[in-house]
């Protein structure tokens, strides 16, 4: 668990909020790693005591004084990803990529299935290029 932690991006996150004691420009990484982390876990408590957890993990190590509210101010922004439901289209994208990860008949993913990008499920919705890479995070 520590070594997962330490490479987590909330981690690195963190970390570099530490260095500037500032969210400002923030607004879409926060997004980004909440959504991230929400698909990883299977309850919203379980994204709750992951932060929380981690927050204080990475937070004995600053100067708590010039931390503590930047982490107050972070945990509220983030505290929507487990205190309310998500959005339809958030359940919407998580549906969508899920099953473009989903291998077909349950069977791992071959490398040469990989590569070839035709014979991929995502290449059978015939979604233009655009749209593919935002469902895909790419």
């Amino acid at each position: 668990m520590e070594t997962e932690r330490e490479q987590s991006a909330f981690t690195w996150f963190l970390h570099s909020i530490m260095e500037t004691y500032s969210l400002v420009n923030t607004e879409e990484t926060v997004r980004l790693i909440c959504q991230g982390m929400s698909e990883e876990v299977e309850t919203s408590s379980e994204l709750k005591n992951h932060v929380l957890s981690t927050m204080i993990h990475v937070g004995k190590y600053g100067n708590r004084s010039s931390v503590a509210p930047v982490f107050v101010d972070l945990k509220k922004k983030m505290s929507i990803y487990w205190s309310l439901p998500q959005p339809l289209t958030y359940h919407c994208l998580k549906a969508i990529r899920k099953s473009l990860l989903r291998p077909k008949n349950n069977d791992i993913l071959s490398q040469e299935s990989i590569s070839t990008f035709d014979s991929s499920p995502s290449h059978q919705l015939n979604l233009p290029t655009s749209i593919m890479s935002y469902l895909q995070l790419n």
